[in-house]
């Protein structure tokens, strides 16, 4: 069954399949008979229909369910790209697009609940309006969007947030830079390539003393392809196990060679992860040995008895493309 709204001047096409809705755009400008186009994962992509697409670095094209979440990530279709209909049914699709983290809040249709997202669609439930007012001022109730049931299982529930510290809302939109990087999809290509592995030395289990610095929890190896230097804009490190981020006062990286810090230290955020934002290169031909290190409280400032702690690369964006699987 297709039911087809007109709304102003656009028109959107709803094709209801199986509990699937397929969102599409009229868009003005470009042309309906496709040309011979080159695209790349980051690509807007359309076909002979109206439907428009993120190409993701994956291979695979993921589906914007209505205008609402595409343009928390897009502000115009000035940038999409016209492809034959063979050409887009060679990419599967690989999913939903949620909205981007921190630009909205979101409310299920059948649910009073308001809900902050995180990222890869994670959803917080903003406790009061209290905390909705500190984390998105005086108008937040402006600020919220209604999901509909059907697409519901695009996101996933997290924990709480009782208090405005507990979600940084610029922090989490910032970090989300891309699709790809919101889904923990590998980096767009641009530039050389770069392979990450886990290194032989890794550090076994072992015991963590209280106010010990730059302790390291994980070794990890980054290749960069001989035809070009690898640029890294940003990684992001996950806490993980059965722990506390009471147990940090930080979190850094390490040049495993020289052991010379790479940018600054970071805080876990109410994701339980550290964000870092200082790039740096890893030179064509060579292997920058990273070390994930944490800089631990003093005892007595949290109760870690007994916790098993680990830090593990979860995202990695870089100008090139990425081999290897995350998270490490």
């Amino acid at each position: 069954m297709t039911h087809v709204v007109t709304f102003s001047k656009k028109a959107f096409t709803w094709a209801v399949v199986a509990a699937t809705i397929l969102w599409s755009v009229g868009i003005f400008g470009v042309l309906s008979v496709a040309q011979a186009t080159s695209v790349s994962s980051g690509d807007l992509i359309k076909a002979s229909g109206a439907a428009v697409y993120y190409l993701g670095s994956d291979n695979k094209r993921y589906v914007f369910p209505n205008e609402k979440t595409y343009k928390t990530w897009f502000s115009d279709f000035s940038t999409v790209k016209t492809i034959t209909d063979a050409e887009l049914a060679s990419y599967m699709i690989g999913g939903n697009v949620t909205y981007r983290p921190g630009v909205k809040m979101v409310k299920i249709t059948t649910d009073p609940k308001v809900y902050a997202v995180g990222m890869n669609g994670e959803l917080r439930w903003v406790e009061s309006e209290a905390v909705a007012s500190a984390l998105y001022g005086a108008n937040w109730n402006t600020m919220i969007e209604d999901v509909p049931d059907a697409f519901f299982v695009n996101y996933m529930v997290g924990s709480s947030i009782s208090n405005a510290t507990q979600f940084n809302v610029s922090g989490v939109t910032a970090a989300s830079s891309t699709i790809n990087v919101d889904k923990g999809l590998s980096a767009e290509s641009v530039g050389g390539g770069l392979t990450i592995t886990l290194a032989p030395s890794t550090p076994a289990s072992g015991l963590v003393v209280g106010n010990a610095a730059r302790v390291p929890f994980t070794r990890v190896n980054l290749t960069a392809s001989s035809d070009a230097d690898v640029t890294v804009n940003s990684l992001t490190v996950l806490r993980g196990g059965p722990s506390s981020d009471s147990n940090f006062a930080g979190v850094v990286l390490l040049n495993g060679d020289t052991s010379l810090q790479i940018g600054n230290s970071k805080t876990l955020n109410s994701n339980h992860q550290a964000i870092f934002g200082d790039d740096f290169v890893v030179k064509a031909g060579t292997t920058l040995p990273l070390v994930i290190a944490g800089n631990m409280n003093p005892v007595g400032t949290y109760n870690g008895g007994g916790e098993v702690i680990t830090l593990g690369l979860v995202s990695i964006d870089t100008n090139g493309t990425v081999t290897g699987s995350l998270p490490v």
